[in-house]
């Protein structure tokens, strides 16, 4: 059951953490592979990058993947490339191997010839520079582009339960010297963990583990924080990594792509041996698990992966789609009224009907409404759509089905089933989508097309009401929206113009958000959403189903403000990256 009362009235008045080349915000579409070692594995600084995205980006569809293979260098990256990096298809590449390929490079002072312990590390950073060379060859041969992490410096001087290791600091800046100078001299971007994470220390911050080795959870924050700041964005203060992942709606995303690193690593830490099967790498899990796994000083940690990998490597397909499923999955957040402040007063548009609702501060003359008095519609202000998109469409009403009942001041827009058995309800309209005429009246192609109806009315500029109450059923789709007879016709949305959905619900007692689709709807689709929300997020705002409510667009010529019972429902759109507001008059 509806009530519309539409208003329509005529505006009358009114520090470089990274360097190398120039980094930019992941785009669009972007898959971002994480790969590196087991700092990369943990997964915190990834996740916290993710979450930035979904709150920084909204609009924007960029992808996350854990690569971090625990004990692994660039003999494991080399390894397993093809079965867990290429795999993915990443567009972009955050390199972060090096930890475990300093122990070559590291000279004590245990050495009795110091001179051919030099000349045994200088072989040995040539021979590493070679190797991360190819490296990064393999992945730009992908089309990906490569960011270069300069890794994390070993905790030598501050506390930990670990005891400290003489000259290993000095392998790791050495290593972070190879790569720094190898980005310098091909151009590439890169990120300098090693500097941040040095300066960290020496203000006392507390940014690593106990073993020395391994950034704590302040510590992966720390290192999503400069891969950000290399990119010119601030990150969200510092919180725990539970609470990230709560926060962002990313838990089950997170948790499948752990599995997935935990998988990765237990191949390398415990098979090493791509030429197995799927059991024969089970059996040497056990077989591991049941001699060295159960040895008093046995590392619990990879016991622990041990177990994982068991559990979850038959199932490592099932995961990956889990993954991408969770990513997909949309989250669902649940606003109330009472959020967004009141920026409308009620204004008597119509002597002895409801009061229209208007936007404070703006001068109006109403120009077109239907009160719905007398005892039928008004087919001089509406017509019925009965077809879509090219073809007739049969679930539509048509004025022989009495789906429209208008009495009391009400339009009542009903479902009843015909005959037939086929169920139709009506969308009613002042104007005519020309994509909508069926095509089987121009058999000989889309030419020539039948003669079309005149619009009843169209408009540019001003405010549009629409006092309704929702529908009382689920499976009901109601909605109150405007567009124009040409939509897509250009790629340029404020000639073509913009479909505008001012209230739409799937739900009873739901809208979604406000929603603005331009360029047509196939591979030209441009789009937007008021209030501006994540990609992969429903922002429903709940309403009480049982009473009317008035939905409300003021369109200005540079933007659409929308509104809600009287409340700003989001900021200004149309304004913004990405965005545009139509030009052109459309219809209801």
């Amino acid at each position: 059951m509806k009530q519309i009362l539409i208003a329509l009235c005529g505006l009358v008045s009114t520090a470089a953490i990274g360097s190398g080349a120039t980094q930019h915000p992941f785009p669009n579409g972007a898959r971002v592979a994480f790969f590196g070692d087991s700092i990369t594995r943990n997964g915190g600084a990834m996740l916290r990058v993710a979450a930035h995205y979904r709150t920084a980006f909204p609009d924007r569809d960029v992808r996350f993947y854990n690569v971090g293979i625990s004990g692994g260098g660039l003999e494991a990256a080399g390894m397993y490339f093809d079965k867990y990096l290429a795999v993915v298809k990443p567009t972009h590449v955050v390199l972060a191997f090096g930890v475990n390929d300093s122990g070559a490079l590291r000279i004590d002072g245990s050495a009795a010839d110091a001179n051919a312990e030099k000349k045994r590390v200088e072989e040995a950073a040539t021979a590493f520079r070679v190797r991360y060379a190819a490296l990064v060859g393999r992945i730009e041969a992908l089309g990906a582009k490569v960011i270069l992490r300069i890794p994390t410096p070993y905790n030598e001087f501050g506390e930990g339960t670990a005891p400290s290791e003489k000259g290993k600091n000095d392998s790791y800046r050495r290593v972070g010297d190879e790569i720094r100078s190898f980005a310098r001299e091909k151009g590439l971007p890169f990120v300098d963990d090693y500097v941040r994470m040095s300066k960290c220390l020496s203000e006392g911050e507390t940014v690593f583990s106990g073993d020395r080795v391994h950034p704590n959870d302040y510590g992966q924050w720390r290192m999503a924080e400069t891969l950000l700041a290399a990119q010119g964005q601030k990150i969200a203060a510092f919180r725990p990594q539970g609470e990230v992942t709560a926060a962002s709606g990313l838990a089950a995303w997170f948790a499948q792509s752990q599995k997935l690193a935990d998988i990765l690593s237990g191949e390398w830490l415990l098979v090493r041996d791509e030429t197995l099967g799927l059991d024969a790498k089970l059996d040497k899990v056990r077989t591991w698990l049941d001699t060295k796994g159960a040895e008093p000083n046995a590392n619990q940690w990879v016991v622990g992966l041990a177990r994982r990998y068991l559990d979850d490597k038959p199932h490592e397909d099932a995961i990956r789609a889990a993954m991408d499923a969770a990513w997909d999955a949309r989250l669902k957040t649940i606003h109330e009224l009472d959020e967004f402040p009141v920026s409308c007063e009620a204004v008597s548009a119509v002597e002895g009907r409801e009061a229209s609702l208007l936007p404070k501060g703006k001068k109006f003359k109403l120009v077109w409404n239907d009160e719905f008095d007398g005892d039928r519609l008004d087919e001089t202000k509406w017509g019925y759509r009965t077809n879509f998109w090219g073809r007739s469409a049969h679930w539509f009403a048509k004025p022989e089905d009495n789906a429209v009942e208008v009495k009391d001041g009400l339009l009542r827009l009903r479902l009843v089933k015909r005959p037939d058995g086929q169920f139709v309800s009506p969308q009613l309209q002042t104007g005519e989508l020309l994509w909508d005429i069926p095509h089987e009246q121009a058999p000989k192609g889309f030419w020539p097309l039948p003669k079309r109806d005149k619009a009843k009315f169209m408009h540019r500029y001003g405010y549009y009401e629409c006092r309704c109450r929702l529908q009382q059923m689920p499976g009901w789709w109601s909605a109150f929206w405007m567009q124009t007879p040409m939509q897509g016709c250009s790629l340029d949305p404020r000639r073509a113009g913009i479909e505008h959905d001012i209230m739409e619900s799937f739900e009873p007692g739901e809208i979604i958000p406000h929603c603005f689709h331009a360029n047509g709807y196939g591979a030209d689709y441009q789009g937007f959403r008021c209030p501006r929300v994540k990609v992969n997020e429903d922002a429903i705002l709940a309403l009480d189903k049982t009473k009317f409510h008035v939905f409300g667009m003021l369109w200005e010529p540079d933007g659409y403000t929308l509104y809600v019972d009287g409340r700003q429902h989001g900021p200004k759109v149309g304004c913004g990256e990405g965005e545009a507001v139509s030009q052109t008059e459309e219809f209801i």
